[in-house]
């Protein structure tokens, strides 16, 4: 099993714009074989810092994801809102 983290902040300004985008992402992403949760997440001070929490089944799956349309085009889009670097983390569960 993967578990992936993308972490970004998001201006207030860009906001709504991004929410478009990561409806998409989010529920087009949670019908890909392999997916096992794919959630959009907001840190809880309100600061402008999300993250996607992801959890695959196994590392084709992320892989295939990855190289879907869909992630292909959100993915920038969002990176263009995104205050900074998107930063992504993945890990392989041990336990």
């Amino acid at each position: 099993m993967i578990k992936v983290v993308a972490k970004c902040t998001i201006a207030p300004e860009n906001k709504d714009s991004a929410m478009a985008v990561l409806e998409e992402l989010v529920s087009t992403t949670v019908q890909e074989d392999g997916c096992i949760n794919y959630n959009f997440c907001a840190d809880v001070k309100g600061n402008g810092e999300y993250a996607i929490l992801e959890t695959w089944e196994t590392q084709e799956a992320l892989d295939v994801h990855s190289a879907s349309e869909h992630f292909g085009r959100l993915v920038p889009q969002l990176a263009a809102l995104a205050a900074g670097e998107i930063e992504i983390t993945a890990y392989s569960v041990v336990l």
